[in-house]
């Protein structure tokens, strides 16, 4: 099940984020989830957290910050799930994101679902690794 993130989610997503290298903190996690500018959606299976996504939204553009899916669920299907979700609520928008250069499999997805390489953000993460900024123009 689909639902947007509350504020009572936020010690399921911190067990998530302490193992993440790119992990966000207690006080990024609680502003985005209390903020109206954002679009924050998790997949349930049995009342658990398995993958979830934040957004910033505007009237014309949809940012994703953080895309996330616990270990036993990557690979099937889950963040598409959640895009397509978050899609199907904003229509006409222009989706951006920004991927380490190294994940090949995120990559890899992020151009299955039609997004496209715009640009590159040198040594952007704490490992000097660049960022690959992608879009997706929706309908």
């Amino acid at each position: 099940m689909i639902r947007e993130l509350t504020i009572q989610d936020t010690q399921q997503i911190m067990e998530y984020e302490q193992f993440d290298n790119h992990c966000l903190t207690l006080d990024q996690i609680t502003k985005m989830l209390s903020n109206k500018n954002y679009c924050n959606l998790g997949e349930f299976i049995n009342n658990e957290l398995i993958s979830y996504l934040f957004t910033t939204v505007s009237e014309k553009e949809i940012d994703i910050v953080k895309i996330f899916t616990t270990q036993p669920y990557r690979q099937k299907g889950f963040a598409v799930k959640l895009l397509g979700f978050l899609e199907s609520k904003y229509h006409n928008r222009i989706f951006y994101l920004e991927v380490n250069e190294l994940n090949k499999p995120a990559i890899n997805l992020y151009h299955k679902l039609g997004f496209q390489h715009i640009g590159v953000r040198k040594k952007y993460y704490n490992n000097n690794n660049d960022a690959i900024i992608m879009e997706r123009k929706t309908q």
